[in-house]
């Protein structure tokens, strides 16, 4: 039996090698599988060069980080918050030539801002990377050995002093617990990430927000959103591609601003959390609704490294334009929709619906736009991206 087996491999290879000879001088077809041109780049950034060079897509659903991995989940129900962990090991893109160049090859106004954005922060990082030249060996051999009996002052929060990320996430946590008991009960949406401080770089280390976004914007229940959270966590959805832009070309400028801080400036964030902008977005959900909300971030920075980026919290918060939250805003437009629905239907049982009372020009100009703002979910990218991964 088993000469056979070996006779049977034996005319196998033959016939490969036959059929190899055979096509060593035709014509071979190779089929071009396109790159999926994502970048993960220091600072802990994504840039989605897919999606900003697609202008024919909008409701562009933005993940908190498409390669970090998350390694743990915490959910408190008496608070409505959800911290999730994450792989701070990941490797990160150390040159932005690449993403930069295919921007600016596109040869569109907006894009070739961003790549400019783009270029004056990696002018910075590999600025801050060469500019390396104390090794951790010379840092221990100054660092002070006697134990600090009193607590460090924010000034005094440095590798010198034997501060470490352990120390920052002491201070985070307690931030981190005033801040969730300030938002307990608050329908307004809100989130924070504590960022771990490298040599020229800063990773997430956590992220948490509250889990109304998910139910009211993403219409998801309590077990799809824990599947998502632990797969890719999802922080805004921006309707328009111009938003998208603006929302990585923000993200740059925040880390510029840092890197060319004074440091009489920084101190100023090591105090607490501090009010660092505020702007107006368009939050958009699933079905398609849209409320216009005021976004502020706040700053924490949790060190004072001296041969290192610090180790940094960002807060959060969504408020509402006016007195009412985004809760009731959804409510009520999705109960003015269902109310609209069942006149519709009702309507059509109308013996007269085909006739002329029906068909008034200014009446189905207005059921058209309601119809476009109101009844595109099946069309929508966001709710068909979110079904794939649920």
């Amino acid at each position: 039996m088993q000469q056979v087996v070996v006779h049977k491999k034996k005319r196998i290879k033959k016939n490969q090698k036959e059929q190899l000879k055979n096509t060593k001088y035709g014509y071979l077809l190779f089929q071009n599988v396109d790159q999926i041109k994502v970048f993960y780049v220091v600072g802990d950034i994504d840039i989605d060069v897919d999606q900003l060079l697609n202008k024919d897509f909008f409701n562009i659903c933005v993940s908190i980080n498409q390669f970090n991995k998350v390694t743990s989940m915490i959910k408190q129900p008496d608070l409505d918050f959800v911290d999730i962990f994450f792989d701070t090991n990941m490797q990160r893109q150390g040159d932005l030539s690449v993403p930069i160049r295919l921007l600016r090859d596109s040869h569109q106004s907006d894009l070739n801002s961003l790549a400019d954005i783009i270029e004056y922060y990696n002018q910075i990082i590999q600025k801050k990377m060469k500019q390396q030249s104390q090794s951790i060996q010379q840092i221990q051999s100054i660092q002070h050995q006697l134990p600090i009996s009193e607590p460090l002052s924010e000034l005094d929060c440095d590798e010198y002093h034997g501060w470490n990320f352990e120390k920052s996430l002491e201070k985070a946590w307690k931030a981190v617990y005033d801040f969730k008991m300030e938002m307990k009960d608050s329908k307004n949406h809100c989130c924070y990430a504590i960022f771990k401080g490298y040599e020229y770089d800063q990773v997430k280390y956590c992220f948490g927000q509250k889990l109304d976004y998910y139910r009211h914007f993403y219409c998801l229940n309590e077990e799809q959103i824990d599947f998502l959270n632990m797969r890719k966590p999802l922080i805004f959805n921006y309707k328009y591609l111009h938003q998208y832009i603006q929302f990585v070309a923000a993200r740059f400028k925040r880390l510029i601003m840092i890197f060319n801080q004074e440091k009489s400036e920084r101190n100023h964030f090591r105090k607490g959390l501090k009010f660092l902008f505020e702007q107006e977005i368009d939050a958009v959900s699933v079905d398609n609704l849209t409320v216009r909300l005021k976004f502020q971030e706040y700053l924490y920075i949790l060190s004072n490294y001296k041969n290192q980026q610090d180790d940094v919290m960002l807060v959060q918060k969504i408020l509402p334009i006016g007195d009412k939250s985004a809760t009731d805003i959804l409510k009520a437009q999705r109960n003015l929709k269902s109310q609209l629905s069942e006149e519709e239907y009702n309507s059509m049982k109308n013996p007269f619906y085909g006739g002329q009372i029906y068909r008034d020009v200014i009446y189905e100009a207005q059921s058209e736009i309601f119809k476009d703002k109101f009844y595109s979910i099946v069309e929508n990218n966001v709710y068909q991206s979110l079904q794939e991964q649920l």
